[in-house]
């Protein structure tokens, strides 16, 4: 369900295959600002709700279906300016809400599957 979390897990296969550095730049971005930089770990822990999850099968198309949402402007953000997506407001918001949203789920089918 988490790799569901990342925009760059929903599409532009052929984009992200001929230009393999987009995909790997991003998570490493994400990774270098997990504890320090936009601490985005705290998207994930200040996170109180969860979603609840009665068909986890649905549940991951849900959260795919909204995170391909930012696909195209996640991309195109760190496509077009490797140097600099990263202090780019709309990329920060983009990873903060998908993060979120992604603990939700995660929370939520750990709540299913414990009964």
């Amino acid at each position: 369900m988490a790799d569901l979390g990342n925009p760059m897990h929903t599409g532009k296969e052929s984009e992200q295959y001929l230009n393999q550095w987009v995909h790997t730049s991003y998570e490493s971005y994400v990774a270098n600002n997990w504890n320090t930089g936009y601490n985005y770990k705290n998207a994930v822990q200040n996170t109180g709700t969860y979603y609840s999850i009665t068909n986890p099968e649905q549940s991951a198309k849900n959260l795919a279906s909204a995170t391909h949402s930012d696909l195209n402007a996640l991309y195109d953000a760190v496509f077009y300016y490797p140097d600099t997506f990263g202090s780019d407001s709309d990329v920060i918001e983009i990873t903060q809400r998908v993060l979120g949203k992604t603990a939700k789920y995660n929370m939520g089918l750990v709540k299913y599957v414990r009964g």
